[in-house]
């Protein structure tokens, strides 16, 4: 559940589509969101930041500047 979770929300994946991969409620879901977003706050501003630059750029960076 975790790793799966994981790999949606740093990848862009959010909400849609976690309740029936993992099998739990929408209301589970959005209160896994809850708690990820209050554990890791900077991932939200980075995949914002890293959408934005896809859109500019056509491509993105890493964390430290690698192309991934």
């Amino acid at each position: 559940m975790g790793k799966t979770t994981n790999f949606r929300f740093n990848y862009g994946g959010g909400l849609k589509g976690l309740p029936d991969q993992l099998g739990i409620s929408l209301e589970q879901a959005f209160e896994i969101n809850r708690a990820y977003s209050r554990a890791y706050p900077m991932i939200e501003s980075f995949a914002e930041k890293s959408a934005l630059e896809a859109f500019r750029n056509g491509y993105v960076e890493a964390l430290f500047g690698r192309l991934p």
